[in-house]
């Protein structure tokens, strides 16, 4: 789990996220009835002076750009997961990565390193 630490006095916060590759990616291609993608979730929480939270969870493949996720994107006023109320040096906010076992299902992921870059940002809601 990776802290966010949000300064913006006063103000209501939209955090959002997006992903690079919409999932670990692996650098090597994937031959007929392989992958090289494995999806996995994110889940964002943002935490309020107050006490108050806004939580979201979703899966990277949300996460690209024109993704259904709602915190997906980049924030602003409008877009985002929205914290709303004030969070000054609050402690509580926090990004959670679960990468689970990919199901039988799916085709069997190739051998290699898997990466994928998340971007998070955090803006005043006005």
């Amino acid at each position: 789990m990776a802290s966010i630490s949000e300064a913006a006095p006063g103000s209501s916060h939209d955090g959002t996220i997006s992903s690079s590759n919409g999932g670990l990616l692996a650098s090597a291609p994937a031959p007929s009835g392989y992958a090289n993608k494995a999806d996995y979730q994110v889940t964002l929480n943002l935490a309020a002076n107050d006490g108050s939270k806004a939580q979201a969870s979703c899966a990277a493949s949300s996460l690209q750009s024109g993704g259904t996720c709602s915190f997906a994107g980049k924030a602003s006023a409008t877009q985002g997961l929205q914290l709303n109320t004030a969070a000054v040096n609050q402690s509580g906010s926090y990004l959670k990565i679960a990468a689970p076992a990919q199901a039988l299902t799916n085709a069997v992921l190739v051998e290699g390193s898997y990466a994928d870059v998340l971007t998070v940002t955090v803006s005043p809601a006005i």
